[in-house]
């Protein structure tokens, strides 16, 4: 099923496949200006959407979220 993105979420995909080390919570507040709770919900459905195409964000503990760099254009 495809499913449009927010805004948001396109903003968020775009630091996530332009940065070269993982992504907190902390930086997506400051960089989007939503809560935490907002910013969990919009990276699985990140996660379901790219899962779709062919594109993992994984998770490193205490580090954040990224795009393993082989599946970055």
């Amino acid at each position: 099923m495809k499913k449009n993105l927010k805004l948001r979420q396109a903003e968020i995909l775009r630091y996530l496949m332009t940065s070269s080390q993982p992504l907190d919570i902390a930086f997506f507040k400051e960089k989007i200006s939503r809560g935490e709770r907002t910013i969990r919900y919009d990276l699985q459905e990140l996660k379901e959407i790219c899962s779709e195409y062919g594109v993992e964000i994984r998770y490193l503990t205490k580090r954040g979220y990224y795009i393993p760099a082989s599946q970055k254009p």
